[in-house]
């Protein structure tokens, strides 16, 4: 597969507007997208960026795959899906219980649009089925009301977590950018453009310390002075220890 990168604002998400220009040269096939709190920003697309990209797809045929595995983390609302505007089942919805109830479910769901039934085929094939005691316990979970009531205590915590993180990184004594995301696990820091976050992660894991460099988020090797920091976990000593011995390793 060629992979096609399509510039995205940290606010906003995918740029729909580049999408145009490349499938004006690029016999594009299908597009993956995170509409609502997408890695490693946190960007929500607008309605308006949604229906435009929705009519590209249907425009020069493309196949959209909506990974919507972050929507519900959102504090301030739960973005709707690009699949409940698709006309013309050209959405393959994508989500997962295991970025916000546990990351050790691994239980996840399709709904394939025009796909679909290829999409069960391959799923046989390949797995054959996913565990049965597993699938009952997260239904029976959900009917019982413990869900709901999870989700409104963890999106609290992740939103204190998410402040927490801003008032550590407002202490770092060099200059940045970083994003306010209301939902997803991590934010976005925008350093100056002399710091190389790859070397920087060879020198903080000397210490310890692990780090996700920007350009990992990219196939043209950009955002060499970024990084994505999650706030999926509680500030514990050590995580804020490590937090501030960042910008020691930069100098």
């Amino acid at each position: 597969l060629r992979v096609i990168e399509i510039p995205a604002s940290p606010e906003s998400g995918m740029n729909v507007s580049a999408l145009e220009d490349v499938l004006k040269v690029w016999d594009v096939k299908a597009c993956v997208v995170s509409p609502a709190f997408a890695t490693p920003t946190g960007s929500v697309m607008p309605t308006e960026a949604r229906r435009g990209l929705l009519a590209l797809a249907e425009r020069h045929d493309v196949a959209i795959i909506e990974d919507d595995i972050y929507a519900e983390s959102g504090w301030l609302n739960v973005p709707d899906t690009l699949k409940a505007i698709d006309t013309s089942a050209r959405v393959i919805h994508c989500s997962s219980f295991s970025k916000v109830l546990s990351r050790d479910l691994r239980l996840g769901w399709v709904s394939g649009g025009r796909w679909h039934d290829e999409i069960v085929k391959l799923k046989l094939t390949s797995q054959l089925a996913s565990s049965r005691f597993l699938q009952e316990g997260v239904a029976g979970f959900i009917a019982e009301g413990g869900y709901a009531s999870f989700l409104r205590r963890h999106r609290q915590d992740l939103r204190r977590r998410r402040d927490q993180l801003l008032e550590l990184l407002s202490g770092w004594n060099v200059s940045l950018r970083v994003t306010t995301p209301h939902g997803g696990l991590a934010l976005w820091v925008e350093l100056q453009e002399d710091v190389d976050t790859l070397r920087l992660y060879g020198r903080a894991l000397q210490e310890g310390i692990v780090i996700t460099p920007g350009n990992l988020f990219s196939v043209s090797g950009k955002f060499s002075n970024c990084l994505r920091i999650s706030f999926a976990h509680p500030w514990n000593a050590a995580r804020v220890s490590a937090l501030k011995r960042l910008p020691e390793l930069m100098i």
